[in-house]
């Protein structure tokens, strides 16, 4: 490999680290679900366990979720919460540099540096990395697992099983939709290769979870199961499916997310090897898991592909040794990377941002509430930002899974209805108003910092 090769490299991982820190960066925290994975970590600090509920919600959930980036969180300290957002960032950083050792192993440096880049350029590995939670993590996993496989598919390297076998088990005990990405994958790879190995894997790593998480995982089992089970009542009735058929992708959606999912297509003219064989099988399944699968945000699971993509888009580029085709594909992935951020942080209501005046709002209410006082957020997706700062009781479920979803859903729409009657309904002490275009007649203004608004309403 010469200098300028390792620059290229270097440059790709700077530049890529860079984008999915901006926000950290500038702001200082980001992402509002991670402040759901800070509150659980902390949880399990303090009680010495799993909880089994998470209580400063109206509507507590029984605790389900894949505990392992919870119980990381747990063994450190509060205030090195802010630091650790950038565990997501890193993730897939690590990611791409499995995909660059992959491909230099396998290929050429070439080949390896335009996988890399593809990579940690396609604006979709964006939505999971610039900030703390499980989906960047997860995926990392979920690579070293099947690439680990393929080790062995392609080379017979019997240790790469007992290494897709672990990361497997941390994929289960991390993140769901990455679950089912996995369990997919390794049902269709066991079909197209004729191979019951993969299934093999699939067993080893559940039971190697119920041997060391035990109880728990028996409870993510189910917890996992009911979460299917009620985006599966959704399509029992109109209103459901109507809601369901919102969550899949147009086309410019798809491309604006992947541009490098039009490279994936035309690889398919590449000389078929068992290596670009075994990533079209996990590159074509997930595409398809992504359409059919809509119970959980579905086309995520296009994210869990994108390595495949990269890969074998680098190798299509690199046998047709198309300069001003890789120029565009790379222009365009950062060009929209960069543009998905800075919509990001316009859009403030989606709770992705927590401002300097949210933080005041946040600490105003803290230094002011009592402690059984309930605090409504509209929007209902900075909740978890509240939550985590004002350590106050939230009108919201805890996690929305399951139950959960149905019961932030019926919020939202009673916010659209008449906020005074949920007000009144469920004795509301406390709001967090950040949308200047929704009046709330109930209570008194005691606090306002650019467009944050607090309102106390007083209970006698």
């Amino acid at each position: 490999m010469e200098l300028f090769d390792l620059l290229i490299f270097f440059l790709i991982l700077v530049v890529s680290i860079i984008i999915r820190s901006y926000l950290i960066l500038k702001y200082g925290w980001v992402g509002k679900d991670s402040f759901y994975h800070f509150i659980i970590g902390q949880e399990i600090r303090n009680k010495k366990k799993i909880p089994d509920t998470i209580n400063n919600y109206i509507y507590p959930e029984k605790y389900d979720y894949p505990p392992l980036l919870h119980l990381l969180l747990s063994l450190f300290n509060k205030k090195y919460y802010q630091k650790l957002q950038y565990l997501g960032v890193f993730a897939d950083i690590a990611t791409g540099i499995i995909i660059y050792l992959f491909c230099l192993s396998q290929f050429n440096v070439n080949v390896a540096i335009l996988a890399c880049a593809f990579y940690l350029f396609t604006p979709m590995t964006i939505d999971g990395s610039f900030s703390l939670g499980p989906r960047s993590i997860a995926n990392l996993f979920l690579v070293i697992s099947l690439i680990s496989f393929l080790y062995y598919y392609e080379f017979g390297l019997n240790s790469a099983i007992f290494v897709s076998v672990i990361f497997s088990l941390f994929v289960l005990l991390t993140h769901r939709l990455t679950t089912q990405s996995l369990i997919f994958s390794m049902i269709v790879l066991s079909y197209a290769l004729r191979s019951i190995i993969p299934l093999y894997i699939l067993m080893a790593s559940i039971i190697l979870g119920l041997i060391f998480i035990k109880r728990p995982y028996i409870t993510v089992i189910k917890g996992h199961a009911n979460f299917i089970k009620v985006f599966a009542t959704k399509l029992t009735h109109k209103g459901g499916r109507k809601e369901m058929k919102r969550m899949f992708p147009n086309l410019i959606s798809l491309l604006f997310n992947v541009p490098i999912f039009i490279l994936f297509l035309m690889s398919s003219s590449l000389y078929e090897s068992p290596i670009t064989k075994y990533l079209s099988i996990i590159g074509l399944s997930l595409t398809i898991l992504s359409f059919l699968w809509i119970f959980g945000e579905g086309i995520r699971h296009m994210s869990n592909a994108i390595f495949a993509f990269a890969i074998l888009s680098a190798l299509y580029i690199s046998e047709l040794n198309n300069v001003y085709l890789l120029i565009i594909f790379i222009f365009l992935s950062l060009l929209f990377s960069i543009y998905k951020l800075l919509r990001m942080e316009k859009m403030l209501e989606l709770g992705n941002i927590t401002t300097s005046d949210m933080i005041s709002g946040f600490e105003y209410i803290k230094s002011h509430k009592k402690s059984d006082d309930l605090l409504l957020c509209i929007p209902l997706d900075v909740t978890y930002n509240a939550a985590y700062f004002t350590g106050c009781k939230m009108l919201q479920s805890s996690g929305g899974f399951a139950n959960g979803l149905n019961f932030n859903q019926k919020l939202h729409n009673l916010l659209k209805e008449d906020s005074s009657k949920l007000i009144d309904e469920y004795s509301v002490d406390w709001i967090f108003l950040m949308i200047p275009s929704i009046v709330v007649n109930d209570g008194k203004i005691v606090f306002q910092s650019g467009d944050i608004t607090i309102i106390k309403i007083d209970r006698k």
